[in-house]
């Protein structure tokens, strides 16, 4: 059985324009490049001497990519990468008044994920499959979630997050520490 809840916890940032790749992939620890419109990059942005910063997933939209991250800290990565925009043509804009993020994890989330909604982009979690999916809801879809799934808690996931090894932003990287 599948159990799902909102990540009222997550943000989404959107890189956009002719040049967003090459940008990114300038400054992330992962290949911009493997990032499609269903399968997501997990990435860091680091400092000078690689110690952590930011974490977040990667998602290829248009011609462009959302950013998956901590809501809490969204406004600290956009201004980082801001930063080290200069002359690039590209668009940084904050989107989390836009998207809504679903997490769903159990037996069946992958067929669930897909089923979601047509404007939803569902993608497995690249860090390890049984963490289940992600899926960015258009927050003008509403609260829906597809049949089938149980409603749990963000306290359920991360309880299931930390007893399979995997850590995430600040709650366990030590910002310019770590």
């Amino acid at each position: 059985m599948s159990t799902w809840t909102w990540a009222e916890n997550r943000g989404v940032l959107r890189v956009g324009g002719d040049e967003a790749e090459g940008f990114l992939q300038g400054l992330v620890s992962n290949d911009v490049a493997k990032a499609g419109a269903s399968n997501a990059i997990y990435a860091a942005l680091l400092t000078p001497q690689g110690k952590f910063l930011h974490d977040f997933f990667v998602l290829r939209q248009g011609n462009g990519f959302l950013l998956d991250c901590e809501a809490e800290r969204r406004g600290d990565l956009l201004q980082r990468l801001k930063r080290y925009r200069l002359r690039a043509k590209i668009d940084l804009v904050d989107e989390t008044d836009a998207w809504r993020v679903a997490l769903i994890w159990g037996e069946g989330s992958e067929a669930l994920a897909k089923d979601w909604g047509v404007h939803a982009l569902a993608f497995a979690d690249p860090r390890l499959p049984a963490l289940g999916h992600r899926i960015l809801v258009p927050a003008e879809d509403g609260e829906t979630a597809p049949a089938g799934a149980t409603e749990g808690s963000l306290h359920a996931y991360h309880a299931l997050r930390l007893s399979l090894g995997v850590p995430a932003g600040q709650e366990e990287l030590q910002v310019e520490r770590s």
